[in-house]
């Protein structure tokens, strides 16, 4: 119920593209690595789906965290880091 409760708030209905905007924006405005926006991702499930989807969110790698990094590599993709 809950789950289902959280699909009718309005910021998710959002397109998942303006939520992948906001990841960028928060990367690129701290001049911070991918890390950051992992927070994000622990909102609700559909703004977890629509950030880690997005690869250019993952192309800002730290070396600081080894299975952060794995992960950023994964999922950046194909897209340039």
């Amino acid at each position: 119920i809950p789950s289902l409760r959280n699909i009718l708030r309005p910021v998710n209905r959002m397109p998942p593209e303006i939520l992948s905007q906001v990841a960028r924006y928060l990367i690129k405005d701290k001049n911070v690595d991918a890390i950051s926006i992992v927070p994000l991702t622990h909102v609700c499930r559909y703004w977890r789906e629509s950030i880690i989807s997005t690869p250019s969110n993952w192309t800002l790698i730290s070396n600081k965290n080894k299975d952060m990094t794995a992960a950023c590599l994964q999922r950046a993709k194909a897209a340039p880091l």
